[in-house]
């Protein structure tokens, strides 16, 4: 095989390297073709190679020298000449290949779409990473702190197979780059790498997934294609389906889009109507074959339920609040075949049983269902509920059997409701709580500061810690990076009765570290079975990966560490990423930054400058930011931060006595607000003052509660509207003043971070 070796340059060689390559990189991006105009990468094919054999635009890192791996220019590609070969001999290595940086302001958008061909020989350990940077790359290049680095493993492949990557940046990157790694022994094969802005040229989206048409087996997946173009666009639609036990289906098909055009194209298979499958749909463009869209989902059988209350884990609390069992369900046909199935649902343990017509049987419409069924009379024990939907000729008869559960009473339970809010031993509250307490003499100066839990390390977590705890009526999350069901029996078994004890806080920032999302389902299965009645907290850090991990713990815990580099909205946007991954399943809480990196990432970064803490004013918009975006708890970063290779220890009441005096006095303001945001109806407003000021209203026992946050460094006056809601006047809490309308218009005053709570009570 013909290769050419990229040789690694030493750090200031490669400095060097990637700064002359700037010129050249410009101007080829100039001459890429209409068809892939949109796609950043240079030479993304690898069929330009330089006088030294080195593609040109691709670069090399290995941060401990790696004399063992190389990267050559291998032959074929996929559907091409030439490809990249990352070629590695060493068990443990870091290996990377990455373009020059991308500018954001080139991009246009936060959204990119990453697709590249692959295929792997051995177990080259590979993924792939997208960092954002703040800062100029090309001055301090690896040395630069990255504002946001994700990664996603690149699962082994003997053929070449298509990998896609649609990644959210968080707000205000100023550059982009895409890393190839490997990271094992192993060969890595890739070719027609591309990056370019999501939506792309053409954008596509699924509806009717796996609808059934008519039985047995006749289902339909819809695509809307679009065309963001001039041009006329020839493209190949093909969607992969894939059943457990029935092989693979390929429907493919080319069509043409007018410029700035639409289309609908139906895709047809059969499968029967009960299966469950996988749907994979590929547009590519048919000239130059790149690839405008790359989606996967899961396409549902006809009948699908799960319960909504109980909301957590199905189970009934002893000491939640539950008038009745509720199931959701859908029926994934069109109308008039959903309309000819009967609904039933029965507890079978004990015999009671709907059958529609029913009162407690409602159809929302044809295809979308509530089932309404007693639980007063349930013993502590398990149970099943079985929901059916069959023909009257039964020719045709699905059943889902939904698991119950009740607990029997027990002096220390926690879970969360439909509404996702937080009941602890009974009581409802508002999670206010603080990372890293390892001290039990600290917990008395945490309550009086007003918060009710804190994350406690399992290896500081002693009996005498869990007493004060209790008598400081604080409750503990208790975090474990542990994997092994054994080390969470004994932590069970120690504190599984201790009414302080909240839960139990896992495998921080999975999606950071390219922990496989089976590892997460499997430790949360493992403590659903341990500890029954104590939900698990996740926090995660990718917008882009929410969704493959937050459908495992109980509570998805929104981290986002903006301040210096990047703007507080950072908070809001995890947020959001974090409630539409959960889709009202569980709870979201946000994590609100209270140190600075100089102390948690690099005792270099200077502590007043790009190391500093938030202001106290920055701590408190995020906050109010976090509960106006519908954060459901809060938790602060961090309290007793211990120090690690390369940082520095950090607790926060000496090294930023402003902050804890401002956490405080939130505290405060919270628990007087706390029923406000638990029992009101919320709305998350549109923002105002060219988007800086962010509104969110509250509705609670007739009264209307309205939180604006400037999120800007800037002096602001802002104008806004309640078109729904008659007031001429509004109180500004906590401040002694109040703002009258002007037909209808409220304006108000905003220094830079504030925050303003209005009432019309």
């Amino acid at each position: 095989m013909a290769s050419s070796r990229i040789v690694t340059c030493p750090p200031s060689s490669r400095l060097r390297r990637v700064s002359l390559a700037v010129a050249l990189a410009v101007a080829l991006l100039a001459l890429a073709t209409t068809t892939q105009a949109a796609n950043l990468l240079v030479n993304s094919g690898f069929e330009r190679v330089d006088a030294e054999g080195m593609p040109v635009g691709w670069y090399t890192f290995a941060p401990g020298g790696q004399p063992a791996v190389t990267a050559h220019i291998a032959h074929p590609g996929y559907n091409s000449r030439n490809c990249l070969l990352i070629e590695s001999t060493e068990e443990l290595t870091v290996f990377d290949v990455h373009t020059a940086p991308i500018k954001m302001s080139d991009v246009g958008s936060n959204r990119m779409l990453f697709t590249c061909y692959y295929r792997t020989e051995q177990e080259p350990g590979a993924q792939m990473s997208l960092v954002t940077f703040a800062e100029d790359f090309y001055v301090s290049e690896w040395h630069t702190r990255p504002l946001q680095a994700e990664a996603k493993k690149i699962p082994p492949s003997k053929e070449w197979s298509l990998l896609s990557w649609q990644f959210e940046a968080l707000p205000s990157p100023r550059q982009v780059v895409p890393i190839i790694r490997v990271t094992g022994p192993g060969k890595l094969y890739v070719d027609n790498v591309a990056l370019r802005p999501y939506p792309a040229e053409v954008s596509a989206t699924l509806s009717e997934a796996g609808t059934v048409q008519e039985l047995p087996d006749k289902r339909r997946t819809t695509v809307y294609l679009t065309n963001h173009t001039s041009q006329r666009r020839e493209l190949q639609v093909v969607l992969i389906v894939v059943a457990e036990g029935d092989g693979a289906k390929r429907i493919q098909h080319t069509v043409q889009i007018k410029p700035n055009g639409t289309g609908m194209l139906h895709l047809d298979y059969a499968l029967r109507a009960d299966i469950p499958h996988s749907l994979q749909l590929v547009v590519r463009d048919a000239d130059s074959g790149a690839v405008y869209e790359h989606t996967q989902l899961t396409a549902a059988p006809m009948l699908t339920a799960r319960f909504t209350q109980p909301a957590f884990r199905n189970t009934i609390l002893p000491t939640l609040p539950l008038n009745s069992l509720q199931i959701t369900g859908r029926i994934n046909a069109v109308p008039h075949l959903a309309r000819q199935l009967r609904l039933k649902a029965e507890i079978v343990q004990t015999g009671v049983q709907l059958v529609e017509p029913s009162d407690q049987i409602q159809r929302l419409d044809p295809v979308n269902f509530t089932i309404t069924l007693p639980h007063t009379n349930l013993l502590s024990g398990d149970y099943t509920v079985a929901v059916t939907a069959s023909l009257a000729n039964e020719q045709f008869t699905q059943q889902i059997q939904l698991p119950l559960h009740r607990l029997a009473p027990s002096s220390s339970e926690v879970g969360y409701d439909h509404q996702q809010r937080l009941w602890v031993n009974g009581t409802l509250i508002l999670p206010r709580g603080l990372f890293y307490v390892c001290q039990r003499q600290d917990l008395a100066a945490i309550a009086t500061a007003g918060f009710n839990f804190v994350v406690v390390p399992s290896t500081r977590a002693s009996y005498s810690f869990g007493e004060e705890a209790q008598r400081q009526k604080i409750s503990l999350l208790i975090s474990s990076p542990r994997v092994a069901a054994d080390s969470w029996q004994n932590l069970e078994r120690k504190f599984g009765q201790n009414p302080a004890l909240l839960g139990w806080y896992i495998m921080p920032r999975p999606d950071q570290q390219t922990t496989p999302p089976d590892v997460i389902a499997y430790v949360c299965r493992q403590l659903r079975s341990i500890s029954p009645g104590h939900p698990t907290l996740m926090s995660l850090a990718s917008p882009s990966l929410l969704r493959y991990y937050s459908e495992f713990p109980d509570i998805v815990a929104a981290w986002s560490l903006p301040i210096p580099s990047a703007p507080i909205t950072s908070v809001a946007r995890m947020v959001d990423a974090a409630k539409e991954a959960a889709a009202d399943r569980r709870p979201v809480w946000a994590i609100i930054q209270a140190v600075g990196p100089a102390w948690y990432s690099d005792e270099s970064l200077d502590p007043k400058g790009n190391g500093r803490t938030p202001t106290a004013a920055e701590v408190r918009a995020m906050t109010y930011l976090a509960l106006v975006h519908g954060a459901n708890g809060l938790i602060y970063y961090g309290y007793d931060i211990p120090s690690f290779p390369g940082t520095r220890p950090f607790k926060l009441p000496d090294d930023a006595p402003e902050i804890w005096a401002e956490l405080a006095q939130i505290n405060k303001q919270l628990c007087w607000l706390a029923p406000v945001i638990l029992k009101g109806q919320h709305h998350l407003l549109t923002p105002v003052a060219d988007g800086d000021v962010h509104l969110g209203v509250w509705q609670y026992q007739g009264g209307y509660y309205l939180i604006a946050v400037n999120t800007s460094s800037q002096q602001i006056v802002a104008e806004f509207a309640l078109p729904e809601i008659e007031a001429s006047q509004l109180t500004v809490m906590f401040e002694q003043r109040w703002i009258s309308s002007n037909d209808g218009i409220f304006e108000d005053s905003f220094a830079p971070y504030e925050v303003h709570i209005y009432s019309t009570r």
